[in-house]
């Protein structure tokens, strides 16, 4: 009886110390797994945090990407609150963002700080190439794209920028080589083709072009538009030169096509009218300029076009008021005096005389008259032959005869010609 009951006790116990332990294991488990799940918890806290700010960083991008710059700028400036000396690449967009807002000082700032944050990457020297060429100044602009092809001596769009540099500053010559580099290292970069055959165009006396210089250009820009059958503006170049060799029918098939690729473009319709004029479509031609004013009301250039159609038509008053309004729109005095010769011209042809030599002593004042084509139109123009042995006539052409002259753009259409957008 006594081992039965000393059997119970001890069973009695056991349990006991086996349940203490069981409870005991239970809070221990407990304890653990609550301080595992609060460090996780902790964690995705972190996390959570860090991908708010990296949200910040996207959502710049994805803004900058539709245009919306100035949200962007507020996002990226967000992460850089953050994250200061994180990624160059932040400032590199916010940089860009306030480039195409033309807050070109912020710009500069941030550009400068990829440079120092990564000196041995192009990014920000070609970035600030960019922003000192788009502000006007092209010695800066080569001076950057310099560095850049300094670190990276194959960058096509580095070669591309730098010889865009080099036609504003005049050095034609040098920037053909530029975008002809550019070529042989993107075989397929059509802007480079455009923008070479648009340099070696100007690379010569743009009054006297040589055929075989303007048969080199068209070649590139066959080219640009080989590789890129969208590039409105190798149409257009295209088009230019047809139009110089005297070939109408396939630069006004060009200019067609550039017109239809974008149909905002003001020079489009303003070349089209010059070739329409050339094959005597006068009223056609009168259309097109009328859709070049509409698109750009500034276009003096335009209104000079114009103003030698209705002329040709011998519509006087019409050519008048066409002249006067591009000597209105235009600030430059030389331009100014080119558009009182021709207004001279008309009042020549109308056989008035006194309102004649009252515009031609407005073009000679003007400085019309340094232009050497301008000054051979004077000596040549048929309605001013009949003036030529009065002695006021003879007496304003020894005048103009002792003006120095230069080689200046006599065609409204030279004038135009431009390589730049």
């Amino acid at each position: 009886m006594f081992q039965i009951v000393d059997l119970i006790t001890l069973l009695m116990e056991f349990v006991k110390r086996i349940r203490y332990n069981i409870v005991n294991w239970i809070v221990f488990s407990s304890i653990k797994h609550i301080i595992t799940c609060s460090l996780f918890v902790l964690s995705c806290v972190h996390l959570s945090a860090q991908a708010v700010v990296y949200s910040s960083f996207q959502a710049g991008v994805l803004h900058k990407d539709k245009g919306e710059y100035s949200e962007a700028i507020k996002d990226f400036t967000s992460f850089i609150e953050k994250y200061p000396t994180k990624t160059a690449e932040v400032y590199l967009e916010r940089g860009y963002s306030y480039l195409y807002l033309k807050k070109y000082e912020q710009a500069i700032t941030d550009f400068i700080q990829v440079m120092e944050m990564e000196p041995k990457k192009n990014m920000g020297s070609y970035a600030l190439g960019k922003t000192y060429y788009q502000q006007g100044d092209f010695g800066k602009s080569l001076e950057y794209f310099d560095k850049s092809l300094g670190i990276q001596p194959l960058d096509a769009r580095s070669l591309n920028d730098r010889g865009m540099s080099k036609c504003r500053l005049g050095d034609f010559d040098s920037a053909v080589k530029d975008f002809i580099k550019a070529t042989t290292i993107d075989t397929s970069f059509a802007m480079a083709y455009n923008n070479a055959g648009a340099a070696r165009y100007y690379n010569q006396d743009i009054e006297n072009p040589i055929k075989k210089d303007i048969r080199e250009a068209i070649g590139y820009f066959s080219k640009a538009i080989d590789y890129d059958p969208t590039l409105t503006m190798a149409y257009r170049n295209r088009g230019a030169m047809y139009l110089f060799l005297g070939e109408l029918d396939a630069s006004l098939k060009d200019l067609t096509i550039a017109g239809r690729l974008e149909p905002r473009k003001a020079v489009i319709p303003f070349y089209k009218a010059v070739v329409l004029g050339e094959k005597k479509s006068y009223p056609v031609a009168l259309e097109n300029l009328k859709k070049a004013i509409a698109l750009e009301p500034s276009f003096f250039y335009a209104y000079e076009e114009q103003g030698d159609i209705f002329m040709k038509m011998k519509k006087y008053d019409d050519a008048i008021n066409a002249y006067r309004t591009a000597l209105s729109k235009s600030d430059n005095s030389t331009y100014k005096g080119l558009m009182y010769f021709k207004t001279a011209l008309v009042y020549a042809a109308r056989k008035n005389k006194a309102q004649m030599y009252l515009h031609l002593k407005s073009a000679r004042k003007s400085g019309a008259f340094k232009d050497r084509a301008v000054y051979r139109k004077f000596t040549k123009n048929k309605s001013l032959h009949r003036y030529r042995r009065e002695k006021k006539f003879r007496k304003f052409t020894k005048s103009v005869s002792k003006i120095k002259k230069e080689d200046g753009f006599s065609r409204s259409e030279l004038r135009w010609f431009r390589m730049y957008d």
